[in-house]
């Protein structure tokens, strides 16, 4: 999506959430254009079976919480319009 706005192939007129998308910084939200009550949060998360051991589960968050913290991830991750 972002591609085809930058390229002027479509027009983004409006986001949703509370606040503007760090991708979209130039966007509108649906409140600003004066739309109240349209908003749309999104997150991930991560799951594991039941009875996961703890200590596996510790080192998962840490693998994730590391792997998001890098510029490299966050940067593809941007790109995609999924910040």
């Amino acid at each position: 999506m972002r591609s085809h706005v930058e390229s002027g192939k479509r027009i983004a007129l409006a986001t949703t959430g509370i606040l503007p998308w760090a991708s979209f910084p130039n966007v509108p939200t649906f409140d600003e254009q004066r739309l109240k009550g349209v908003s749309h949060e999104a997150w991930s998360g991560v799951f594991g079976p039941p009875g996961l051991p703890g200590l596996i589960a510790e080192r998962l968050k840490r693998a994730f919480v590391e792997a998001l913290s890098s510029a490299d991830v966050r940067a593809r991750l941007d790109a995609r319009s999924a910040t």
